[in-house]
């Protein structure tokens, strides 16, 4: 049984989730129940093929669930999985290509932050390069720098301030 706190904070990340469905183009995230989230990238990324190319897709699917434990104790392998495609291609995604090490997170990170962190990655706005899960593509990268980012697109829309001014003719 969940406690009030933690059936609080949960609620909040499914509004959260709304908010940011209504604010971006790049993902939309689905509540499959109340401690796990579906979210599908549509942003530029990197795979490696079966014969070892490396090549853009434009779409992954990330399921994130929040664990009973998750105010207290963040284990990226446990909270962040990468659905599809197979073969994604980064420093901070496993060599298997099911894990995503969303760098240094805490316990009780909003499912936005960790969004916009897997968005980042999955783009390659963000990467390091000094600790990464994967070593192949951390080597291929320092290579490639020019290449980065594939997707410059932020997660959320910009806001727009325009002032129109009313002009009258003399």
């Amino acid at each position: 049984m969940l406690d009030t706190i933690f059936e609080s904070w949960l609620e909040t990340q499914e509004r959260d989730a709304k908010a940011l469905n209504k604010s971006s183009d790049v993902v939309e995230i689905q509540t499959v129940d109340a401690q796990r989230f579906l979210c599908r990238f549509r942003c530029k990324g990197l795979l490696r093929t079966r014969s070892g190319e490396i090549e853009e897709t434009g779409e992954f699917f990330v399921g994130i669930a929040f664990a009973d434990d998750y105010l207290r104790h963040f284990d990226p392998l446990q909270t962040i999985s990468l659905l599809s495609p197979q073969g994604v291609f980064h420093p901070n995604v496993s060599p298997n290509g099911s894990g995503i090490c969303p760098g240094h997170m805490h316990p009780g990170t909003s499912l936005a932050d960790l969004v916009s962190q897997i968005h980042s990655i999955l783009t390659y706005q963000h990467m390091n390069l000094n600790d990464s899960w994967n070593l192949d593509a951390a080597a291929w990268a320092r290579n490639q720098l020019h290449r980065f980012p594939v997707d410059r697109r932020p997660l959320k829309r910009r806001k727009l301030n325009l002032h129109i001014e009313e002009v009258v003719s003399p």
